[in-house]
């Protein structure tokens, strides 16, 4: 059990220390501008608040990688999801490769509930409703923000991930 314990606290060790490890989620660092960012494959929308919202699928239609700003962090990325499409919206479309679409610690869409606690250990929140439960992880900071680590399961596997920035205390 000690030795279980020590094997997964190296683990988060060396993803804390990796580059690009906290604070991102499918390849996406939180904090560059997006404007900065390769644009191929995704759709731009501008939402009432101003903030930008890109959406991508991926190669096999089932993912939607979602990338936005918020209203604090003016342009700079602040939000990453990637969630399973239950539409037909990607189907049919050219995108990112699946294998891609997942956390530093290897968690992917479709994985096992028993495998987020085997990779992140006990959420900092939760929360269940029927048969989903979403919990939460602390990442650390980016941007003088706390970052935020959102896994959704449903009947026990995962299907979102999404990674982002607190608001801002008014």
């Amino acid at each position: 059990m000690a030795s279980e314990m020590r094997i997964k606290l190296a683990l988060l060790l060396a993803a804390a220390l990796a580059p690009g490890t906290i604070g991102s989620l499918a390849g996406y660092v939180l904090g560059p501008p997006l404007a900065g960012l390769p644009m191929a494959g995704f759709l731009s929308r501008r939402l009432p608040g101003g903030e930008t919202l890109l959406e991508a699928c991926s190669s096999d239609g089932t993912l939607l990688l979602t990338l936005a700003d918020d209203v604090w962090s003016r342009g700079r990325l602040a939000y990453v999801s990637v969630a399973r499409l239950d539409d037909a919206r990607c189907k049919g479309s050219v995108g990112l490769p699946v294998a891609r679409l997942a956390t530093p610690l290897g968690l992917h869409i479709g994985d096992t509930a028993a495998k987020v606690n085997e990779l992140y250990g006990a959420s900092v929140a939760s929360r269940s409703s029927g048969d989903s439960m979403l919990a939460q992880y602390s990442q650390g900071t980016s941007m003088n923000r706390g970052v935020l680590l959102s896994i959704t399961t449903r009947q026990g596997i995962v299907t979102r991930i999404s990674l982002g920035l607190q608001p801002k205390e008014q």
